[in-house]
């Protein structure tokens, strides 16, 4: 071929062109196909029937049949994968073609092996018959998360965790299997290290003046839970009786390991945005829409650029005609803001044959996005395990935790006007006069008005959070 192309072509292209056809020869050759047939079989040397078998590398493919044979048509030289639900996943190079030797799977022994916690102590999992869900440490470390119930949230399959609030350090309902009871509570039990406990985990910002019911997992802090088990049916929660009717979550704390004592410290910042701001009416349009309710109602406009008096006398306030106003204030503005989240984490763990310790402290505060609110937990562990001699050993748990919670108001029971109580500052914001300013002294003036015309919009939102008080501490001991 390259004689016949030098009486036409120069040197210099009979090169190029010769190179070209003889990479082209080698492109076909390492693309022939062959077609192999072959067998898979189980550890057990049973033929395994729906085995995938796929060419690395490409979208060729088939499965085994009814006696675990196949054929498939592949590269010369190709990496074949064989995968079947339950079993190790295994490669072979297939270099001729014809039969080769039968592939033998080997099953996942791993997840068999796996332990869980039960009423009854521990099992494995090929032994265990029940319905069970878990999640470990390393799933819990993998989002930050300021308290157990927001960390565990989409990760356990028939376990519904819900925000019954969401300000910081707000309630959270969990339901497993969906709501068992119409009347009754539907809430799981808590079992801690073994330790049964009552839990209230539905605290909502509707409480007033700081009381709620205790909350046991207040006092964990996610960085110390080693595991978490949720037991959804009879047979595995058959040991608490009617108190584990609604499931049983099993909380594992984590303990000390043999070893050269490690100190660990963890931190992390995060930083939420307040959201999409809803678009409301301006001043001016606002002032135009009193007017309007006002002299439908049968009465004198709102904004008519007079002064109104207070009821004493005393004082006045100016309305202006809705000419003189423009945009006014943004009272979704005002009481929102972007927040901070810093979480401080310490932990000392070690032991030997003898003695195993594990102490951690902790602490958490979170800003809320609107103005005034806060959370803020500290807390403290120690557990010690002690062997005294080979049937015998001890165990300690100690923990202690605060819980402190500056809560603005957010529910939205009312919108009463310079009401005082746990009405919605957010509602009040859309509901709120944008021809108001934001000056508080002016505002309690505006409260001492004789008239403020029909639904004048005279709420100051920045004004309630800032005088209303809703605070809920918690003091946690415990000991097992």
């Amino acid at each position: 071929m390259c004689k016949k192309l030098s009486s036409r072509f120069p040197l210099k292209q009979r090169f190029v062109l010769c190179s070209l056809l003889l990479f082209f020869n080698l492109i076909c050759f390492a693309q022939q196909k062959i077609t192999v047939t072959g067998s898979v079989i189980s550890d057990s040397n049973k033929p395994l029937a729906s085995v995938s078998v796929k060419e690395k590398g490409t979208d060729a493919g088939t499965t085994t049949g009814e006696n675990g044979v196949y054929t498939i048509q592949v590269n010369k030289g190709a990496v074949l994968i064989f995968s079947f639900v339950g079993y190790e996943d295994q490669q072979l190079e297939v270099y001729k073609e014809g039969t080769i030797a039968s592939i033998r799977l080997v099953s996942k022994a791993s997840t068999l092996n796996d332990v869980i916690v039960i009423g009854y102590g521990t099992i494995k999992k090929r032994d265990f018959t029940g319905s069970s869900s878990s999640v470990d440490a390393k799933t819990i470390a993998e989002t930050p998360s300021t308290t157990l119930e927001n960390a565990l949230q989409g990760r356990m399959a028939g376990v519904n965790i819900t925000n019954t609030s969401a300000e910081p350090g707000g309630g959270i309902n969990i339901q497993i299997r969906g709501a068992a009871s119409l009347s009754g509570g539907n809430q799981p039990l808590y079992v801690i290290d073994g330790v049964p406990q009552y839990n209230d985990n539905t605290r909502s910002a509707s409480e007033i003046g700081g009381f709620s019911s205790t909350n046991a997992l207040a006092s964990l802090n996610p960085a110390d839970v080693e595991s978490v088990e949720v037991l959804k049916d009879a047979s595995s929660a058959s040991i608490y009786g009617s108190r584990g009717a609604n499931g049983v979550i099993m909380i594992t704390t984590k303990k000390g390991k043999t070893g050269k004592g490690t100190i660990s410290f963890n931190y992390y910042t995060t930083i939420a945005e307040k959201p999409k701001l809803i678009e409301l009416a301006t001043a001016k349009e606002f002032a135009n829409h009193m007017n309007l309710a006002s002299t439908n109602l049968g009465g004198q406009p709102v904004y008519d650029g007079t002064f109104k008096k207070t009821s004493n006398g005393q004082d006045s306030i100016y309305f202006p005609m809705p000419s003189e106003l423009g945009v006014g204030t943004n009272w979704q503005s005002e009481i929102l803001r972007s927040s901070v989240t810093r979480n401080f984490q310490l932990g000392l763990s070690g032991g030997n044959d003898a003695v195993k310790y594990l102490v951690s402290g902790n602490y958490l505060r979170d800003q809320g996005i609107v103005r005034y609110s806060k959370y803020q937990k500290a807390s403290f562990r120690t557990n010690l395990e002690a062997k005294l001699n080979n049937k015998i050993s001890t165990f300690v748990n100690i923990s202690y935790a605060t819980d402190l919670n500056d809560r603005a108001e957010s529910s939205n029971e009312s919108t009463t006007p310079g009401g005082l109580s746990p009405s919605g500052a957010i509602l009040k914001s859309f509901l709120a006069s944008p021809a108001l300013g934001t000056d508080n002294l002016a505002y309690r003036t505006y409260l001492q008005l004789a008239d403020r015309g029909a639904a004048s919009g005279l709420i100051n939102p920045v004004f309630d959070l800032a005088n209303t008080i809703n605070q809920r501490k918690f003091n946690i001991f415990q000991t097992t």
